[in-house]
């Protein structure tokens, strides 16, 4: 749990304002284009791009994501762990949305991982503090 919590800190940097290009085990993470837009990198195997978006609870919108096969749960439950002490440290609820574009294999992805869907299309998972 040192690493997603190594995570969480930075993530709560990012919305403190901070800029950051951090390396955090196998991970890159880096919103150094945009202050709201956290570009995370896991090996050459997974990459993700989420935009935060803060109101009574923070959400995570990812935008991009890609993955080698087998590499997506994995750092997805890595990610969700640190968004998770995130909303613990903000006592805010942090929702993870997914918008999977009509590709079938994300969508039963998503399910899988907890996911529900919602009018919209998009796939949603509240983490609670």
């Amino acid at each position: 749990m040192e690493l997603e919590s190594r995570i969480a800190e930075i993530l709560d940097w990012i919305l403190s304002g901070v800029k950051v290009n951090e390396m955090v085990g196998d991970w890159h993470i880096s919103n150094v284009n945009n202050s709201f837009l956290v570009d995370f990198m896991y090996k050459q195997d997974a990459i993700y791009g989420f935009q935060f978006i803060l109101g009574d609870r923070i959400t995570l919108f990812n935008y991009h994501r890609e993955a080698r096969t087998g590499a997506g749960s994995l750092t997805l439950r890595q990610l969700e762990a640190a968004f998770h002490l995130l909303a613990k440290r903000k006592g805010k609820p942090i929702e993870v949305v997914f918008d999977p574009a009509n590709q079938r294999d994300t969508k039963v992805w998503l399910q899988k991982n907890g996911y529900l869907i919602e009018q919209s299309g998009h796939y949603k998972k509240i983490l609670e503090p």
